[in-house]
């Protein structure tokens, strides 16, 4: 009870051995790079955005993975997104 989505992801990170880079941000702690895969690592070159994202329970989350409290069975996901905004 009260667990985030980064208190989780922290400790799924340790568990496994990975990497884990973050920002604190005027909104929240923001995940910049999981595993050595951080933000901007693909495509910046070509006027591309790209980082860390997450859903939980299929919807993508809005805000600060660090304010949003998981209840019991919620699938959590964090996939790298690639857009192209030019």
């Amino acid at each position: 009870k009260g667990e985030t989505v980064y208190d989780l992801l922290v400790r799924a990170a340790a568990e496994n051995g990975l990497k884990l880079s973050t920002k604190n941000t005027q909104f929240g702690i923001y995940i910049s790079g999981i595993n050595n895969i951080d933000e901007f690592d693909v495509g910046k070159e070509l006027g591309w955005t790209s980082g860390w994202v997450y859903y939980v329970n299929g919807e993508f989350a809005t805000h600060s993975c660090g304010k949003y409290e998981i209840k019991q069975g919620d699938d959590i996901v964090f996939t790298y997104s690639c857009n192209d905004y030019n």
